[in-house]
């Protein structure tokens, strides 16, 4: 962190730092990348999906460029690393965002395939990305950003792999944040709740044990925030090489409630709409009828 002549942090100034973001065709990546160009910096859009990475750089302009890369490819992701270095001359900031939600199933349903595959996606992904990023990130004295979420602090049943890999994404930001220490470098974790993202209607609220779970909870609680809210919130983060970033704004209470929500699972477990999602995510035919959503590149 770099302090001012009162001693109060300093602001990044963001102005030609280059901007490394995956899953950043739509979304978060894409709502994020917008605003990082408006504040003068150059952004490497990182996405499987080339076609809608390239149209998102063209909506931005001269500063942006799309790169095409599967997370799941450490190939392709050293591949497009070095393009990005080349093309632009280093990277300041890595944003290690892209994820996927997986099928709704239970662990006993979902087959060790799908499994894999999101902890391929939303950890080793995220590892990957950032361990390709790093080196230029260190020697520019840059930030790492990885996008955990709520998941990682709540239960998700029906969608337990998520939570488990947005655990895991977590414990990879905490970890490096800490490692960084002796280096210029400086690393965060971004927290989000419910956005309205794709991934969210479709995948979080589209029939998961999730939307029984917050019923009982107050509107505003359960409904999405816009998407600009989370790229406003790392756009924040990165300017003040943040430990954390959250979204909506009630994301610090139920991060320091961690305890007391695990302390009310066997009572929240004995809701008979959660029993009802478990039953249904519990049947094959279910399984089968998701797992082709379980490729779909996410947003967040």
């Amino acid at each position: 962190m770099r302090f001012g002549p009162l001693g109060l942090p300093k602001r990044w100034d963001l102005t030609d730092k280059v901007v490394l973001i995956t899953g950043a065709a739509a979304g978060i990546g894409a709502a994020t990348a917008r605003q990082l160009v408006a504040e003068g910096a150059r952004v490497a859009l990182v996405d499987r999906d080339e076609a809608a990475a390239r149209r998102t750089a063209m909506a931005l302009g001269d500063r942006a460029a799309a790169f095409v890369a599967d997370v799941t490819d450490t190939g392709a992701v050293d591949k497009a690393t070095a393009q990005i270095i080349d093309r632009f001359g280093g990277i300041d900031v890595v944003l290690a965002n892209a994820g996927i939600v997986g099928p709704v199933a239970t662990f006993a349903a979902m087959d060790d395939a799908a499994f894999d595959q999101v902890i391929d996606v939303n950890v080793l992904g995220a590892a990957r990305t950032v361990r390709a990023a790093l080196p230029s990130v260190i020697e520019r004295g840059g930030y790492v950003l990885v996008v955990a979420s709520a998941a990682a602090a709540i239960p998700t049943p029906t969608i337990a792999v998520y939570g488990v890999s947005k655990a895991g994404a977590e414990a990879l930001g905490r970890s490096l944040r800490m490692e960084l220490t002796e280096t210029a470098a400086t690393a965060g974790v971004a927290y989000f709740g419910l956005i309205d993202t794709a991934m969210v209607r479709d995948d979080l609220l589209g029939g998961t044990g999730l939307e029984a779970v917050m019923a009982p909870l107050p509107k505003w609680f359960r409904e999405p925030a816009p998407v600009d809210d989370a790229a406003r919130a790392i756009v924040a983060g990165i300017k003040g090489r943040a430990r954390w970033v959250y979204a909506p704004r009630y994301l610090p209470l139920l991060l320091a409630l961690r305890t007391t929500i695990a302390l009310a699972e066997p009572i929240m477990a004995r809701s008979k709409g959660l029993r009802a999602a478990i039953r249904q995510a519990n049947t094959i035919s279910h399984l089968d009828a998701t797992s082709a959503d379980s490729s779909r590149s996410s947003i967040r």
